[in-house]
C-alpha cells in the first residue's frame, strides 16, 4: 500500500479545492468538533466555568500538555485533507489555528476573484455563428454550476430555466419564430424545447 492509498482511506473529508472549499470548510469544522478538537482552532477552553484560582492555575497546567496533543492531531486532519502545494504553503505554521486561518484566508480571498471571473465569463457569452446548439447549452450549464459551487446562494438564479432563456437571446434572428413560440407558453420544458432548437439548426 502506497502513502496516497493510505491517506484516502484516512480523510476525514475530500481534499480542500478553489470548487469545494466552502463546504469543506464546513465539513471539516465538524469533523473537528466531533472529534473535540475544534476548540484548538477557536481558541476556547473552559476556564470560565472554573470557581476558584487554584482550579484555573491546575487547569492551565493541564491544558498546556492536553493542547499540545490536541493541535497535533488537528494538525494531522487538516494536512492530509490538503494538496501538496498547500501543505508547502502552511509548512512554517506551527499550530493548528494557523494552518486554519492560513488556509482560509488563501482559498477565501481567491475563490472572490474567481466567483467574478465566472460570473463576468457567463454575463459576456456570446455564441459564436459557427457554434452548434448543443455545445452553447453545455457551456452555459458548466459555467453556472461553477458560480452555484462558489456561491451556493446564488443556485436559484441559475436554474436549469433561466439558463435556457440566457440561451434564447443569444440565438440569430433566424430562430425568432421558435423563441415566440416558446415565450408563448405558460412554462415550457427545457429538454424538449433545446430538441426543437436542435431540429431547427439541422
Amino acid at each position: 500500500m502506497n502513502f496516497d492509498d493510505f491517506f484516502v482511506k484516512r480523510r476525514s473529508v475530500f481534499i480542500l479545492t478553489y470548487e469545494n472549499c466552502d463546504q469543506w470548510f464546513s465539513l471539516m469544522k465538524r469533523w473537528l468538533i466531533e472529534k473535540d478538537l475544534w476548540f484548538i482552532i477557536e481558541n476556547k477552553s473552559d476556564l470560565n466555568t472554573l470557581d476558584s484560582v487554584i482550579d484555573i492555575i491546575s487547569e492551565i497546567q493541564s491544558l498546556d500538555f492536553k493542547s499540545q496533543k490536541i493541535d497535533v492531531k488537528a494538525h494531522y486532519w487538516l494536512i492530509i485533507c490538503i494538496i501538496i502545494n498547500d501543505q508547502e504553503h502552511i509548512a512554517d505554521k506551527t499550530s493548528a489555528k494557523e494552518i486554519w486561518n492560513t488556509l482560509s484566508y488563501k482559498y477565501k480571498e481567491k475563490l472572490q476573484i474567481i466567483e467574478r471571473q465566472y460570473l463576468m465569463n457567463f454575463i459576456d457569452y456570446r455564441m459564436s455563428t459557427n457554434i452548434f446548439i448543443e455545445k452553447t447549452w453545455t457551456h452555459l450549464v458548466k459555467l453556472t454550476q461553477k458560480i452555484v459551487a462558489t456561491q451556493n446562494d446564488m443556485s436559484d438564479l441559475f436554474k436549469s430555466e433561466r439558463c435556457f432563456q440566457v440561451l434564447l437571446q443569444l440565438l440569430s434572428d433566424e430562430y425568432m419564430i421558435i423563441q415566440d413560440v416558446i415565450d408563448a407558453q405558460n412554462k415550457s420544458d427545457v429538454e424538449r424545447e433545446l430538441q426543437k432548437l436542435q431540429k431547427k439548426k439541422a
